[in-house]
């Protein structure tokens, strides 16, 4: 049973703590590891078939070289490491656990030894036998049932981390720029060689050696020239002087060589995977709680309130209107959610000047790379709500379309790089234009998206609020769905009810005479429709006649069917509304 299992790797002084298809199950995962046996006899007792996980590094002196993948394998083979416990995941899969030495610090990593080997050191952990694979469904199994030994020298080396992109030299340890401090370093080399008189092209060019050489990991090529593109629009040499004026080459890509993929949801077409949404309304529309109640679906794994299937996944949150404590842990808990899947940003911490520590407020434009790697460690998230995102674009103007552009497309090619649904949350300003262009801030925020959810008040029953469709660029443009927020004991959530037939203009109208207008043309034509069937049976052609003479539009007729709740008969092929 895996609660003897628990118990004995517990007795051995090694903490543990229980997973689901890797995940944890408890809040705070690794890090509320236990060797406490009431502890571990709780977990199991109440998930008596969780896998049993390690955390890896200095709490359980653990480093593990999981080797995924038969080129795995092949580059481990040649470090020529001494024989250790070995553990078989699944076929050509493996894990080999080493010693960590007191005060030696490990990291993981992922393929960046070499393709398909991982490691797991500090701030880690790993899955231990005999847990069920929850792909295959065997048990990993120990092959090699030896003590552990040491870590050999070659991964604790950054000299041995060869670049990404081929470079042939290597760092040498002292002057290894680590992950962290890449982007800042890297910045500040840049505007120091812009200083000079460089130009673009040449501090772009001075930054793919140093990338190559010191960067462990390298830099995405992308990044480095976006750190170029930065400096190389500011003045060169000093203040005022004209930027140089450099020349670029375009890159051409046949598309013979681009595989076709298929469009992947987290919500069938309504939430893409891999894409920047936006969910926008007026204040008190309800969207934060959208994004709470998804959050619970996905968190569970429950259908959507359309019936559409959600797979199971962990949900981060980007938030500085409502607070934690006391309005989105409510909120989650009220939904339904699996509070051991949602996670929060909590801050930026930063090393000061002098050497301090610190905390700062997370940017879009600053922190991305930093909020990758968080992610890393979170590796089944699917979604990432950040609400509002006109708060987290930094110094950028967000009325000014390239400033907007250039912060979220590296937030898109995050979302994309990663697979996972990010929605940004936003307001809408209050005009009298199409619901589109009443998205606060520049219009490259809705350019940017590939799909934009409205917010509002469904336009004949002010107790009632609609999500409604306002673009879909990848998919077909989908149903509103109304909803109500329901307050109990203090806490508000979203309670689902029907697809209606509304568009984002008559939702989101911000004028309140046409939206009386429109009351009043609805039920002129909820009277009309009555007084027209009387109480026989009327031909569907013949009222669509009458509707076009007395100048009211089909779809205010078909509104006013509903709520009359006319019956639809077609009596010898013919169809006819009739009153009930």
């Amino acid at each position: 049973m895996m609660i003897d299992a628990a118990l004995s790797y517990a007795s051995r002084n090694l903490a543990v703590f229980p997973c689901e298809k890797k995940h944890p199950l408890i809040a705070s995962g690794f890090k509320a590891a236990s060797k406490n046996p009431t502890h571990v006899r709780e977990w199991w007792q109440r998930w008596p078939d969780a896998q049993i996980a390690l955390p890896t590094g200095k709490v359980n002196r653990l480093f593990v070289i999981d080797v995924d993948g038969p080129d795995g394998a092949s580059a481990f083979a040649k470090v020529n490491a001494p024989e250790t416990f070995t553990v078989e995941t699944s076929p050509c899969h493996f894990q080999f656990w080493f010693q960590q030495p007191d005060g030696i610090k490990t990291r993981c990593s992922a393929s960046v030894i070499a393709p398909q080997l991982d490691t797991r050191g500090d701030g880690g952990y790993t899955i231990a036998p005999p847990s069920v694979h929850h792909e295959t469904g065997k048990p990993y199994r120990i092959i090699q049932d030896v003590p552990w030994v040491d870590i050999p020298s070659f991964f604790l080396d950054p000299q041995n981390y060869e670049s990404k992109n081929g470079a042939n030299g290597h760092a040498h340890v002292s002057d290894a720029i680590p992950k962290g401090h890449r982007h800042q370093t890297m910045l500040s080399i840049a505007g120091a060689l812009r200083a000079r008189h460089l130009s673009r092209e040449m501090v772009l060019a001075q930054l793919r050696i140093v990338n190559a050489r010191q960067c462990v990991p390298p830099l995405e090529e992308s990044e480095i020239q976006k750190l170029a593109d930065y400096v190389g629009a500011k003045p060169a040499g000093f203040p005022g002087s004209r930027p140089l004026e450099t020349s670029a080459a375009v890159e051409l890509e046949c598309f013979a060589g681009i595989v076709p993929e298929q469009v992947h949801w987290l919500w069938a077409n309504r939430i893409p995977s891999g894409k920047f949404g936006l969910f926008c309304g007026e204040p008190g529309k309800g969207k934060s709680l959208a994004t709470i109640d998804i959050a619970a679906h996905v968190s569970r794994s429950t259908a959507f309130p359309d019936g559409a299937p959600c797979e199971i996944g962990d949900v981060i949150f980007l938030s500085c209107e409502d607070d934690a404590n006391d309005t989105q842990a409510p909120r989650l808990i009220a939904a339904g959610a699996d509070m051991a899947r949602i996670h929060r940003v909590k801050s930026v911490k930063v090393t000061l000047a002098d050497g301090q520590p610190a905390e700062s407020s997370f940017s879009l434009e600053r922190d991305l790379e930093k909020l990758e790697e968080s992610i890393a460690k979170v590796p089944r998230t699917r979604l990432l709500v950040i609400d509002p995102v006109n708060a987290y674009m930094g110094r950028v103007d967000t009325h000014r379309d390239g400033d907007v552009r250039r912060v979220l497309s590296p937030l898109a090619d995050l979302s994309a790089r990663l697979h996972i649904a990010t929605i940004g949350v936003m307001h809408l300003k209050k005009a009298e234009s199409a619901a589109l262009l009443r998205v606060s801030g520049s219009i490259g925020f809705v350019a940017a998206a590939r799909v934009v959810w409205g917010f509002g008040d469904d336009p004949f029953d002010e107790n009632v609020r609609v999500m409604v469709p306002m673009k879909n660029n990848i998919g077909p443009l989908g149903s509103a769905l109304s909803y109500r927020v329901e307050v109990q004991d203090g806490v508000a959530r979203i309670v689902w009810r029907t697809a209606v037939d509304f568009n984002a203009d008559e939702v989101l109208c911000s004028d309140p005479k046409e939206k009386q207008h429109r009351r009043t043309r609805q039920d002129e034509a909820e009277v009309w429709l009555a007084n027209l069937l009387g109480n026989g049976e009327v031909p569907v052609t013949d009222i669509a006649i009458a509707a076009k003479k007395a100048k009211l539009a089909w779809r205010t007729i078909e509104r006013a069917k509903k709520n009359l709740k006319v019956d639809a008969i077609r009596p010898g092929g013919l169809w006819k509304w009739v009153k009930p």
